[in-house]
C-alpha cells in the first residue's frame, strides 16, 4: 500500500555525511522497498530481523544510506528524484478530489461538534461527511470512541448528474481521528490527546489496510493518498512535534 501525506516526518536515524565512503551489506532499488505514508519513510527487511530506514526528506536532500536501528548494517538506496512521492503543500480542503483512495484526516472530539478551526472549514466545505461523524457521536460516551476513527465519506455531484444513483462512485474519505473526549476548556489534556492520538492513527491504518484499495481495478480506488493538517495544534494546543513524535514512534506503525 502506497500512501502520500501532506505532513513531513524528520527521522531519528543518523545518516553518514560522507556517503561515498560507507560500506554498505546491499544496494537495493527504491522500488523494492516499502514507502510507509505516516512515518515518510522507506523501509527495508534486514537480517537481523529488524529493517533499514531512510526518511523521504533525506532522499530528497540527496542522501542515500538506509540503516538499520538494531544492528549496525546499512544499504544504498538506488533511486530518482523522481521516484519519490510528490510533496504537496496547500489547504486541507484544497486536497479532496473524486476518488476514494483520497483520504483527508484531522483531529476532533467525542462530542461531534465542528464549529472551529479545521474542523469548521470542513463542515462548511462538506457538510455531509460532517454531520456524518455528529450523528456516529451522538449519544455515544465519550469512553467508547476515544482513540478511534470516523471515517465518513466526501461526495462529489458530476454537474450532469440529477440523483444520488448518477454520482457514479465519485467520492473520497475524510478521517475524523477522535482525539479528544471534549472541547473548548473540556478538552482534553496535551499528554492524553497525544496518547489517544496514536490510538485513532492505529485505527486509521486498520481501516485503510481492511479496504484494499491497491488490489482494486482501475477506476476502484488505487493509489492510496492521506492528507492532513498538523492535527492538535490548533484549538487542542497541542504542539505539533509531540504529535509528530507519535507519528515516528516504532509501535504505531509496526506491530
Amino acid at each position: 500500500m502506497s500512501v502520500t501525506t501532506a505532513v513531513a516526518a524528520a527521522s531519528s536515524t543518523q545518516v553518514p555525511n560522507k556517503q561515498d565512503d560507507v560500506d554498505v551489506y546491499d544496494e537495493i532499488e527504491i522500488e523494492d522497498m516499502t514507502y510507509d505514508s505516516v512515518l515518510q519513510i522507506y523501509h527495508y527487511p534486514c537480517p537481523c530481523g529488524d529493517r533499514f530506514e531512510i526518511n523521504i526528506d533525506s532522499l530528497r536532500d540527496g542522501e542515500e544510506i538506509a540503516v538499520c536501528p538494531s544492528c549496525s548494517l546499512m544499504i544504498r538506496v538506488i533511486f530518482d528524484q523522481d521516484d519519490l512521492p510528490e510533496q504537496v503543500p496547500g489547504n486541507l480542503i484544497d486536497m479532496a478530489s473524486p476518488s476514494p483512495s483520497v483520504i483527508l484526516a484531522h483531529s476532533c472530539n467525542c462530542k461531534g461538534q465542528a464549529n472551529a478551526g479545521v474542523a469548521k472549514a470542513l463542515k462548511a466545505a462538506f457538510p455531509a461527511a460532517t454531520k456524518a461523524y455528529s450523528d456516529f457521536c451522538k449519544g455515544k460516551d465519550a469512553e467508547e470512541i476515544i482513540g478511534s476513527t470516523v471515517v465518513t465519506k466526501i461526495d462529489f455531484l458530476p454537474e450532469a448528474a440529477t440523483s444520488h444513483d448518477e454520482r457514479g462512485g465519485q467520492f473520497c474519505h475524510l478521517a475524523n481521528l477522535l482525539t479528544s473526549r471534549d472541547y473548548g476548556r473540556r478538552k482534553d489534556k496535551a499528554e492524553l490527546i497525544v496518547q489517544q492520538t496514536e490510538a485513532a492513527l492505529k485505527d486509521l491504518r486498520a481501516w485503510i489496510e481492511q479496504q484494499g484499495f491497491d488490489e482494486k481495478e482501475e477506476g476502484g480506488g488505487g493509489r492510496v493518498q492521506v492528507f492532513s493538517n498538523k492535527m492538535n495544534a490548533g484549538f487542542f494546543a497541542v504542539k505539533w512535534e509531540a504529535t509528530l513524535e507519535v507519528i515516528k514512534k516504532r509501535p504505531f506503525y509496526r506491530s
